[in-house]
C-alpha cells in the first residue's frame, strides 16, 4: 500500500478469528497506510492482531507519517512481554514521526499477559491523535520519553483500566486529554498521569474527563509533583474519592508556571497539594473541592489570583486565593475583603498598590513609599 503511494489494508472480522504474529510488524517509512479492522456481522467481534513474540516493539513506526490504526484489537498473548507494543521514533531517515491517528481500536494483554511496559511509546513523534480506544493491561498506556519530544499530542475519549503504574506521563508539548475515562491501577490506587524527572510538560490540558472507583489508598490521580508542567491546565474534571490514608487528587511540584484549575469537583482526603515552593502564576477558581484538606500547603503557591470563597468544614467550593487575601463575606455575601497576615511576613520589594497586613497593622505601598493605614 505505501509503495502504491498510499492505500487500506484490511483485516476481515468474524466470531473468534485472530490474526497471530510470531515476528514484528514494521511500518518504518511508509507513508498513507490505513490497517483497518471490518468486524463481523452485527459489529460485535473486532479482528484480533495477536502478538504471540518476545522481541520490542511488535509494531514499530519510525519516521513514518500518515500512518492510521482503526477499528482494531491489537493484543500480546506471551505473559513474559516486557516491551512496547507500538513504538514511534526516528528510523535511518532521521524524521520524525507524524499524523498518527488510532481510532476505535482496543489495545491490551489477552490471555493473562499483563507485563507490556508500554501499549503506545510516542518518543520522537508530533501530530498524533488517539480517540476512542481502550487501553487496558501494562505498565503504562501512553508515554513520551524523557529526553525525547512527543509534540501535538490528543487523547480524547479514551478508556485506560489496570495499568500498573500510570496510564499517561511524560507530555510533551501540547497535550491535550479530553472526555476520558480512567479506572484505577491494578493494585486499586489512583494514578491517571504523572510527569516524572527529567521531563517537562510544556502547554498541558486535561479537561471533562472522569477519574474514579479507587480501592486502596497511597495515590494520586494528577501528579506533577516532580517535574513541572510550563502552562497546565486543569478543567470540568470529574475526580472521584482519592481512597484513604494520603492519596491526593492534584499534585503541584517545584517549577510548574501558569497554573490553571478550574470548574472540577474533586474529592480527598487531599484535593489539592502544592508539594513544594515556587509555583508561579497559580489560579484556583469555581472548583468544588471535598476533603478533609481541600488545598494543602498554599503558601507554595507564588503570584496567586482566587476570588470568590465559600468554605465549610471539609468543603471549599470556589476558592482562590490571592496571596495577600481572599474575598469572602458572611451569610453568602460576597463583596467584602478580608486581608490575611501572610506568614512569609511582608514582603521585601512591595509594588504599588500593594496592600498587606502583618503583626503592627495594615500597610500600603504608593507612589515608592510604605504607610501604615491609620484606621478612625
Amino acid at each position: 500500500a505505501s509503495a502504491m503511494g498510499g492505500g487500506t489494508v484490511y483485516l476481515e472480522g468474524s466470531a473468534g478469528r485472530n490474526f497471530r504474529c510470531a515476528g514484528q510488524l514494521s511500518f518504518d517509512g511508509k507513508h498513507g497506510v490505513i490497517l483497518s479492522g471490518n468486524p463481523a456481522q452485527g459489529g460485535r467481534e473486532s479482528p484480533q492482531l495477536v502478538y504471540t513474540g518476545r522481541n520490542s516493539p511488535f509494531i514499530s513506526i519510525k519516521s513514518a507519517y500518515a500512518i492510521t490504526f482503526e477499528g482494531l484489537k491489537i493484543s500480546y498473548s506471551d505473559r513474559s512481554f516486557s516491551g512496547n507494543l507500538i513504538e514511534t521514533g526516528h528510523g535511518p531517515q532521521k524524521s520524525d514521526s507524524g499524523y498518527l491517528l488510532f481510532d476505535r481500536c482496543i489495545f491490551i494483554g489477552s490471555g493473562g499477559a499483563k507485563n507490556a511496559n508500554t501499549l503506545l511509546s510516542l518518543p520522537l513523534a508530533i501530530f498524533v491523535t488517539i480517540r476512542n480506544c481502550l487501553l487496558q493491561g501494562s505498565n503504562v498506556a501512553i508515554s513520551g520519553r524523557p529526553g525525547a519530544y512527543t509534540n501535538c499530542v490528543q487523547i480524547t475519549d479514551c478508556t485506560f483500566a489496570h495499568q500498573r503504574t500510570v496510564p499517561v506521563r511524560n507530555g510533551g508539548e501540547s497535550w491535550l486529554i479530553s472526555g476520558c475515562a480512567f479506572e484505577p491501577l491494578e493494585s486499586g490506587r489512583a494514578g491517571a498521569y504523572r510527569q516524572e524527572v527529567g521531563t517537562t510538560a510544556y502547554g498541558l490540558v486535561i479537561i471533562g474527563c472522569w477519574m474514579g472507583d479507587v480501592s486502596a489508598g497511597g495515590g494520586c490521580w494528577i501528579d506533577l509533583s516532580a517535574a513541572p508542567s510550563l502552562g497546565l491546565n486543569i478543567i470540568g474534571n470529574r475526580i472521584a474519592p482519592a481512597g484513604t490514608g494520603n492519596d491526593t487528587a492534584v499534585k503541584i511540584g517545584q517549577g510548574n508556571h501558569g497554573v490553571n484549575i478550574s470548574g472540577n469537583r474533586m474529592e480527598g482526603p487531599t484535593c489539592i497539594d502544592f508539594t513544594s515552593p515556587y509555583t508561579f502564576g497559580a489560579s484556583i477558581s469555581g472548583n468544588d473541592l471535598q476533603g478533609s484538606v481541600p488545598i494543602a500547603h498554599i503558601e507554595n503557591a507564588v503570584q496567586r489570583f482566587v476570588a470568590g470563597q465559600y468554605t465549610t468544614q471539609n468543603h471549599i467550593s470556589g476558592i482562590t486565593n490571592m496571596g495577600t487575601g481572599t474575598f469572602a463575606g458572611d451569610g453568602g455575601v460576597r463583596g467584602s475583603i478580608q486581608l490575611l497576615a501572610q506568614p512569609p511576613g511582608s514582603p521585601t520589594k512591595p509594588q504599588n498598590g500593594d496592600m498587606w497586613t502583618n503583626a503592627q497593622g495594615l500597610f500600603i505601598h504608593l507612589n515608592g513609599v510604605t504607610r501604615k493605614v491609620q484606621l478612625a
